[in-house]
């Protein structure tokens, strides 16, 4: 979930053209209601083109309380499809949506993290030792929100990973460590590789 001003072109070009997607309200309209939801979410059970669906929703703050919840079983069951939500005012969104969803604020511009926070987030991905996955680990915890929209960026497509990265949003906001937050990124991550 992010806030206004976000550079949506940008985010959206590593996806196939075909497997992009825009839900906004519709014209002369101050909302988004069900209808307009259940359209662009039966789009969610074709196959993707490329490697995965990318769904934005502009104005994602406008949408109405029954909208929001027919995305929860999308959200939560739809493996090949990632969803961008835009939002200026997070608090319309039900709680059930923002527990689905790693939550990045930003300005009237993208949140762009450093060179240092993107090698550290990449190292940390790549790692084939717990000491180098823990190096990376301490550059990260050092900005966290950079830290997460860094992995974020690095793992479109990975459902994986990327629900993970919720679940690491949400135990810093509950204010965990996030050091211990992102503990979990790394147990997740030995866990797969293990399993390989």
């Amino acid at each position: 979930m992010i806030g206004t001003g976000f550079d949506t072109k940008e985010f959206a070009g590593d996806y196939n053209p075909a497997d992009v997607f825009y839900l906004s309200p519709k014209e002369g309209e101050k909302s988004i209601k069900v209808e307009s939801t259940l359209e662009f979410l039966e789009k969610a059970q074709l196959a993707p083109i490329g490697k995965s669906k990318l769904f934005i929703i502009n104005d994602a703050s406008t949408m109405t309380v029954a909208a929001q919840n027919k995305m929860l079983k999308t959200l939560e069951e739809n493996t090949s499809t990632n969803f961008l939500l835009i939002a200026s005012n997070e608090n319309t969104i039900l709680p059930t949506i923002k527990s689905r969803c790693v939550t990045q604020h930003v300005g009237t511009h993208i949140v762009r993290p450093s060179n240092k926070i993107m090698e550290a987030a990449k190292k940390l991905l790549e790692s084939k030792k717990l000491d180098d996955a823990l190096e990376a680990i301490v550059v990260l915890t050092r900005n966290v929100p950079e830290s997460l929209v860094a992995l974020n960026l690095q793992c479109v497509g990975n459902y994986d990973i990327l629900k993970t990265l919720a679940q690491i949003n949400r135990n810093i906001m509950a204010n965990c460590n996030p050091k211990n937050a992102f503990d979990l990124l790394i147990m997740r991550l030995y866990e797969k590789n293990s399993t390989n």
